[in-house]
């Protein structure tokens, strides 16, 4: 039985990857979301929680915001989007350092952490295609998260535990225009956007022994997009 912790449960990706692990007989299953109340940029709130559920064994941080997704993200309309950016900065960089320090300091049954990157990570948005034009804080955090991954990956590999980032690209959803859909997939080599099922293999394969001497790395799932 494999004790995984979904953070984010309730986002885009999160249902998804738990409704694939709801399916799965050697799965217990926890989970987490902010709009359960659960702070990320709270340390006694991660903590806390590590202390409730100490053999986690698999953690999948599925939590940060994304400024074309979340539409109550909570950022100042009088700022520029560089003022800003500490609200990315908060919930999707310093938190998730949190959240993998705390990981290793209580649960003793750790053994791997996976992140959800964006290609946005490697490289910038092609602004033309956003109505408004995707957010500097978003771009930055998701650099970052690679960065955060491979060093922390450097120092838990000789305790076993492996730190990997799936780096994703655009993935489908109702809300998108024809024509933002038709721009990502004629960049898309294999013809369409993403969806969640599409992830659920690379997420499944760290979540295992099978993955076991992956570590540090960023595994893109985006149809090819980044491939031209």
């Amino acid at each position: 039985m494999r004790n995984i912790l979904i953070i984010g449960y309730k986002g885009l990706v999160g249902t998804g990857i738990t409704k694939f692990y709801e399916s799965k007989n050697d799965v217990n299953l926890i989970t987490a979301d902010l709009n359960d109340k659960f702070d990320l940029r709270d340390k006694n709130t991660i903590i806390n929680l590590y202390k409730t559920n100490p053999k986690i064994e698999y953690i999948i941080n599925c939590s940060g915001i994304n400024d074309h997704v979340d539409k109550t993200l909570d950022t100042q309309k009088n700022k520029t989007d560089l003022e800003n950016i500490d609200v990315f900065l908060d919930t999707n960089v310093k938190s998730v350092c949190w959240m993998i320090e705390y990981a290793k300091e209580y649960l003793k049954d750790l053994k791997s952490i996976v992140n959800f990157g964006s290609v946005y990570g490697v490289r910038s948005p092609f602004h033309p295609i956003y109505k408004k034009t995707k957010s500097l804080g978003y771009t930055v955090s998701k650099h970052a998260l690679e960065g955060i991954t491979k060093y922390y990956s450097t120092f838990y590999a000789k305790d076993g535990i492996t730190l990997n980032t799936i780096r994703i690209g655009g993935i489908e959803t109702i809300n998108q225009n024809e024509e933002f859909k038709e721009w990502f997939i004629s960049r898309t080599p294999v013809g369409r956007m993403a969806n969640v099922e599409d992830l659920c293999g690379a997420v499944d394969l760290l979540c295992s022994k099978k993955g076991s001497y992956i570590s540090g790395q960023s595994i893109c799932v985006d149809g090819g997009y980044t491939a031209w």
